[in-house]
């Protein structure tokens, strides 16, 4: 879990003390070894001979979350904060489970209580910005970054969050400003990479995105979201079979990827190659079937087809799932009268 460097950093240095528990010095020895196993074995030994102590709990429910099982994790780091209900850095890990679970609220929920207890924990402050953004709560992930920044103003997790909120909001402009200090500091970061990337594909600087993203791939080469943004690059830049070739190599990492199955079935579609659209299409929509896009994607494939009826079926469903959208309008309106 490469979001508790700061974890990893305190049982390193944690080492080099004289433990009168020589299973919990062993199981330190094991976790920085990355023997996660036999650190969760020694740490339970610890538990049992020492079940008051908070931190042998939160090192093994640490060890947990190496090997995936968030759960159990989760209830180690519970135990701990119920023996040491004022530690702020057991509620800032709890936070990282939950985010790691998907459980934004709750990982908010906990950033906030290690806000309470350190007024000036600015590790929690990022962290619960982005949880804010995955719970599009702009408004208040751009309040924790700007706390960060004005102390701060080089401080990359908070720039790169704040060009995501930028994008999110669709100012090109400012997302690339962020994004350009954030680049600047960490050239070498594959997420930092990617999201300037993003920002310059959104502001139609294909060529520049296209070198970010090959340059994110050298960093991550299975990268799935880099690989669709060069994809996307390439297309714009008239580069089709390159494109193609992109989304399919996305795929082959991730089959049921929505954005390089929807990418893919867009660039078939330009190229006139309908019968491989539609199959990305329908795959897309059986994959999830609540994305208007999709539909509305589809929906133009079968009007070139002549194939009216599902034509306007598809766009139909796309208005019923986005009720609002102009452009899914104007496309019912066209297919009428291709009927």
């Amino acid at each position: 879990m490469k979001n508790y460097i700061y974890f990893v950093f305190f049982l390193t240095i944690s080492c080099s003390a004289s433990y009168p528990d020589s299973q919990l010095h062993k199981g330190i020895l094991a976790y920085n070894t990355g023997d996660y196993h036999t650190a969760v074995k020694y740490f339970s030994k610890s538990i049992n001979r020492s079940p008051e102590n908070p931190a042998h709990y939160a090192y093994r429910g640490h060890s947990y979350a190496e090997l995936g099982e968030i759960h159990l994790a989760v209830n180690d780091y519970n135990i701990a904060i119920s023996l040491e209900p004022n530690n702020p850095r057991l509620y800032f890990y709890l936070g990282l489970l939950f985010y790691e679970l998907k459980k934004y609220s709750m990982a908010i929920e906990n950033y906030t209580r290690a806000i309470q207890l350190n007024k000036q924990y600015i590790d929690a402050y990022a962290n619960r910005g982005w949880a804010h953004i995955k719970s599009d709560n702009f408004n208040d992930a751009v309040s924790d970054f700007q706390f960060i920044l004005k102390d701060d103003p080089q401080f990359t997790p908070a720039l790169t969050g704040m060009g995501r909120v930028m994008l999110a909001k669709k100012k090109v402009r400012e997302a690339q400003e962020y994004l350009q200090v954030a680049y600047q500091n960490e050239p070498n970061s594959n997420p930092v990479v990617s999201l300037y990337a993003d920002a310059q594909l959104a502001a139609k600087e294909y060529s520049s995105a296209l070198q970010l993203y090959t340059n994110a791939l050298r960093l991550k080469p299975n990268d799935v979201g880099s690989i669709n943004g060069m994809g996307y690059a390439l297309s714009e830049l008239g580069n089709k079979k390159q494109a193609l070739h992109a989304f399919s190599s996305a795929l082959k990492i991730e089959p049921y990827n929505i954005e390089s199955l929807n990418n893919r079935a867009f660039t078939y579609y330009e190229i006139g190659n309908f019968v491989e659209s539609i199959k990305d299409y329908n795959m897309a929509i059986t994959i999830r079937s609540d994305i208007p896009e999709l539909y509305f994607g589809r929906s133009q494939v079968y009007q070139r087809l002549n194939k009216c009826r599902l034509a306007l079926i598809d766009a139909e469903n796309a208005i019923r799932l986005e009720q609002n959208n102009l452009r899914y309008k104007r496309n019912v309106l066209s297919i009428k009268q291709c009927q």
